[in-house]
């Protein structure tokens, strides 16, 4: 299987952007990132979105990217409209003429339809005990592998396939169920590795320690780095507010945007922040960016270089 065609003007420019709630459910995405992109005065030239399997696409949201020349970075999880899982092992299985292959081509021809490059991912961060009944390691790569084939033989030159983890799965030992390196599937199935990073301090109810961009992104760049012929991004990225120190957030964004610039940090493509609250299971996880110190940094990152140092080549479902 043969990478992506060259993406054309879209290839060597650095993406910052966001995942971009809505207010309420059907709410009008376009609106949303207009209020992001006014708060801080910067405009978005990546976004990132969240499907389910039988989802339709594209949706407004996609639409509403389209036009703003915005690239399209998204997940489709293997989830079923009732809620139901698909295992990866039968995703990985799937055979011409069975439902699975089908539903998967059908994929792949609306993504080739879409006609703008776009970055799609199965199954982002698989290695999260939640995900433990979709299958395991070997199943997900499997899995992958199927998909991955199915995307680039029916789909067109628009599409690169993106690898999402944790970054606690890059910290671990490859003895550990969890490390990202025992879900890798392989650097010809992959076209950019992305990372899920946050700063979650004491939302979670429990003090982890202030944690800055780099200490978590780190991690992750050096496997990405053992994988020179992919780019790296981060996909999710998130601080909360330090009560204690009202410009602490604010350092920490300012501090992301020399990492572009940094040694070694060649392969870093782009960096979305997620711009919502972190599902209910951690309501006190409020990432959001609103006028403030903290928004105006986001604002300042515009300043990071049209291209990187080299070129190595939502109304949206919360993301968990």
């Amino acid at each position: 299987m043969s990478r992506s065609e060259d993406f054309g003007d879209w290839e060597s420019r650095f993406y910052w952007g966001a995942h971009v709630a809505v207010e309420s459910p059907g709410g009008d995405y376009s609106a949303a990132v207009q209020r992001l992109e006014s708060a801080t005065g910067t405009s978005m030239s990546a976004a990132r979105t969240y499907r389910r399997w039988e989802d339709p696409f594209p949706t407004a949201t996609e639409v509403s990217l389209k036009s703003g020349q915005r690239l399209d970075v998204m997940s489709i999880k293997p989830i079923r409209a009732d809620g139901s899982r698909i295992a990866w092992a039968e995703i990985g299985r799937a055979t011409a003429g069975t439902q699975l292959y089908g539903e998967m081509t059908t994929w792949a021809r609306r993504i080739k339809k879409f006609g703008r490059p776009i970055y799609v991912t199965l199954h982002h961060e698989p290695e999260t005990t939640d995900d433990k009944a979709s299958g395991d390691s070997a199943d997900y790569i499997k899995a992958w592998k199927r998909f991955a084939e199915i995307i680039r033989e029916s789909g067109g030159p628009n599409v690169r396939l993106m690898w999402i983890m944790t970054d606690r799965s890059f910290t671990l030992t490859n003895d550990d169920w969890q490390f990202a390196g025992n879900w890798y599937p392989g650097d010809d199935v992959v076209d950019a590795i992305g990372v899920d990073a946050f700063n979650w301090y004491t939302c979670r109810g429990r003090n982890e320690g202030w944690k800055s961009a780099r200490e978590l992104i780190e991690p992750a760049r050096l496997f990405a780095a053992s994988h020179p012929t992919t780019e790296f991004w981060v996909t999710e990225l998130g601080s909360i507010e330090d009560p204690s120190d009202p410009g602490r957030r604010a350092a920490w964004l300012a501090e992301l945007a020399t990492l572009p610039r940094s040694a070694g940090w060649d392969q870093l493509h782009g960096v979305l922040y997620f711009n919502d609250v972190h599902g209910p299971q951690f309501p006190a996880c409020d990432w959001r960016l609103s006028n403030g110190p903290a928004a105006a940094a986001f604002g300042r990152l515009d300043a990071i270089p049209a291209e990187p140092p080299t070129t190595v080549t939502s109304t949206s479902p919360t993301a968990n």
